[in-house]
């Protein structure tokens, strides 16, 4: 039984970084189960040809896709400028592109990969918004109130979850990005109050 109607997003547009796989690839079924159209990106073409192919055997359903790294602003608005040319708008950002490392406590954290945690969970989030709230905003209907926090983007960071096994020393890489990324998201909703 499902809880919501089947047409909730009928014509709605929505874009989901990281869509390929986990729960990105979950958020793009659902709102295609619900009557949207879904582009989703990632990094690895074959993840997204894999993605599209089982999305349409399970809901018989086209999953649009590109190419895009979260890390590198300059494929972020390729895709933001391809949607746009294709779609008008956007209504739903979904920015579920996100990565942890092994090594999470502070005596062994290499250098390297915690500029990629940064990187890809708090610069990609900024890149991403950055590229297609302008025209979201645009939109006749508002899909962003600031004032209410209505906000259409879901921001989730799937790279975050702590290893199950993971003592007190190795979360602060989980804790000090987590903090980050909700100060930055709600930047996020601030950016669009002018």
């Amino acid at each position: 039984r499902r809880l919501f109607k089947d047409n909730l997003f009928e014509g709605k547009k929505v874009f989901v970084t990281g869509g390929a796989t986990g729960m990105g690839f979950g958020f793009a079924k659902a709102f295609l189960e619900h009557g949207a159209d879904v582009i989703i990106a990632s990094r690895k073409e074959e993840n997204l040809v894999k993605a599209a192919t089982d999305m349409e055997k399970q809901t018989g359903k086209t999953l649009h896709w590109k190419t895009m790294d979260v890390r590198d602003s300059g494929t972020v608005n390729e895709v933001a400028n391809y949607i746009k040319d294709t779609w008008g708008h956007i209504d739903v950002l979904v920015n579920c592109a996100g990565i942890n490392i092994e090594k999470r406590d502070w005596d062994n954290i290499d250098e390297n990969e915690w500029d990629q945690v940064i990187q890809t969970n708090i610069n990609g989030l900024f890149y991403c918004c950055k590229a297609v709230i302008p025209f979201m905003k645009d939109k006749k209907d508002k899909s962003i109130d600031a004032k209410t926090y209505k906000f259409d983007t879901l921001s989730l960071h799937a790279g975050y979850q702590p290893h199950k096994n993971a003592g007190s020393r190795q979360v602060p890489i989980y804790q000090t990005t987590s903090y980050l990324f909700d100060d930055v998201d709600h930047a996020a909703a601030l950016f669009n109050l002018e």
